[in-house]
């Protein structure tokens, strides 16, 4: 099981063991501002994709649409954002062999 809480500008996620309830990794997340995670998925390689919202890199604190893949020891491979002018976020995300599909809104 994967879980997320968000602590200042750092997500910290940590998959724990479901038979003895530890952690079995534990990542923190930087993004320069806050990070609202609104779901996760996992991936046909044994890792996460977590998707939300930030407000990082605006000057003016606009939502943009995030996205981060976790491998499945908990290292950050990537992460990437994407807004429009009024705001954007990811509200659910699935991945398969193919890639990932995600739904959101773009204000």
């Amino acid at each position: 099981m994967l879980g997320c809480v968000v602590v200042t500008s750092i997500l910290l996620t940590s998959k724990v063991s479901i038979s003895q309830v530890v952690p079995v990794w534990e990542t923190g997340i930087s993004n320069l501002a806050r990070i609202y995670p609104h779901a996760i998925a996992s991936t046909p390689d044994g890792g996460w994709v977590i998707c939300g919202s930030t407000d990082s890199a605006t000057p003016t604190g606009i939502e943009q649409a995030w996205l981060a893949k976790l491998s499945d020891e908990g290292v950050v491979e990537w992460q990437r954002r994407r807004s429009s002018a009024f705001g954007s976020t990811v509200f659910s995300i699935t991945a398969d062999h193919a890639g990932y599909l995600v739904s959101g809104k773009q204000a």
